[in-house]
């Protein structure tokens, strides 16, 4: 990014439906999206790509992705398209109210859960001996949203958990001797649990009484998982935010500190400082190669 991008405080994507699938240059072309721009999602969105190859930066993190790729975005990320090369593919967005209409609670429970625990992991390239049943799969739930456009029928919600966990098993494929899985899971679960729940008031003992685990184990977890201690992981988290409210947001910077639980402005400066080696106003004027 050579200059300061302007900024839009979220991506209202056709907020009126719950859920909806989209070929990507028909959604660009619906949404006028400027790709100069850097947005703020509000759904969790899963792009696919079946052709061509394009850059975007997630949360400040470039991501290169080709055909095969998928990429995971949940709300609160920020975003833009670095090079706007021309891709086609399909983009499957979710409400969290898609999760709580026509299934029972531990259906909803457990898909909704693999959802946020996907979105953690950001991208995947998925196996070519394993596409056509990808993209046969997408082809279903197009046909299925077609057919259903103003309440999610009980197949498209099955249609997503097949998705979702075919996804999952991807993943696992990919990392089965990687880590541990108990481990993997513990730690995602324990990322999730800290974005949902973000404030600095809330330190590693919080956590741990939360997900009803001694404090220990989640550091076993996470050093295993992302080479980090659950001090390191939370403190990352809330300075991601605080990144993304100061990029994309005209709030004040001393209402960013408070958004993140700083009562004192000054505390949430030595934090942000500490971290970056920037004032968060330096941060806000800086421009990025």
């Amino acid at each position: 990014m050579s200059e300061t991008r302007p900024y839009s405080d979220s991506v209202q994507i056709l907020p009126a439906l719950k859920f909806n699938v989209l070929a990507i240059e028909d959604f660009v072309a619906l949404m006028e999206l400027d790709y100069s721009q850097t947005f703020k999602i509000n759904c969790y969105t899963l792009i696919f790509i079946t052709s061509g190859q394009t850059q975007y930066v997630v949360d400040f993190k470039v991501y290169d992705l080709k055909e095969g790729d998928v990429l995971l975005l949940s709300p609160g990320q920020v975003f833009y398209c670095l090079t706007p090369r021309r891709v086609k593919g399909k983009m499957i967005y979710l409400m969290e109210e898609f999760f709580h209409v026509n299934s029972e609670q531990d259906f909803v429970v457990g898909n909704y859960s693999l959802l946020m625990i996907l979105c953690q992991k950001g991208k995947l390239t998925i196996s070519s001996d394993r596409k056509p049943n990808f993209y046969c799969l997408i082809d279903l739930i197009t046909s299925e949203v077609e057919t259903f456009k103003d309440r999610p029928s009980i197949i498209l919600q099955q249609l997503i958990s097949v998705l979702l966990n075919s996804l999952e098993r991807e993943y696992s494929r990919l990392e089965r001797n990687e880590i541990f899985i108990a481990e993997k899971n513990l730690a995602l679960k324990f990322k999730v649990l800290v974005e949902k729940d973000l404030s600095v008031k809330n330190n590693v003992e919080y956590f741990c009484s939360k997900l009803k685990i001694s404090k220990s184990t989640l550091q076993k977890a996470t050093k295993l998982v992302f080479h980090k201690t659950p001090k390191d992981i939370i403190e990352e988290v809330l300075l991601l935010e605080a990144k993304r409210l100061l990029k994309v947001s005209n709030l004040h910077i001393q209402e960013v500190g408070y958004n993140l639980g700083f009562t004192d402005p000054t505390n949430f400066t030595k934090f942000f400082k500490r971290n970056t080696g920037l004032t968060p106003n330096n941060f806000r004027k800086k421009k990025f190669d």
